[in-house]
């Protein structure tokens, strides 16, 4: 491989990390505004459309909340795994830098499936009462 493909590969490489950085921080933030946004359109979805004192069984909605709670902080723990997990890197300790982005991975993915567990559940919640 020629000096000028070693340089255009590394560029090509760097490019796509930086693709992916931008991948991984919008998909947090994503997260964080459907996991927020659906505890306040809920909120005020029960509060100025449905008739709570009407509704015989609002466990669903209880447990909507509950998942888009623990999805929002799923991923601020997310984060500070995250943020940990580079500081290793940067030490050098490649290792338990690789273990704490295992778990990083594993809360981005709980927190995706929280969100959307939430909003099945307010789904379910809302054809049984309308």
């Amino acid at each position: 491989m020629s000096q000028k493909e070693k340089v255009k590969k590394n560029e090509r490489f760097k490019m796509l990390y930086s693709y992916r950085e931008y991948a991984g921080k919008e998909f947090d933030r994503l997260i964080v505004y459907f996991a927020s946004g659906g505890l306040v359109f809920t909120t005020g979805f029960v509060k100025n459309i449905i008739d709570i004192k009407a509704c015989t069984n609002t466990t669903l909605l209880k447990l909507a909340w509950i998942f888009f709670t623990f999805s929002l902080i799923t991923i601020l723990i997310s984060h500070l795994s995250s943020k940990k997990s580079m500081d290793l890197e940067i030490k050098g300790s490649i290792l338990p830098s690789d273990q704490w982005d295992i778990l990083t991975k594993f809360l981005n993915f709980t927190a995706f499936i929280s969100l959307i567990t939430g909003i099945v559940l307010f789904i379910v919640f809302l054809l049984n009462n309308i």
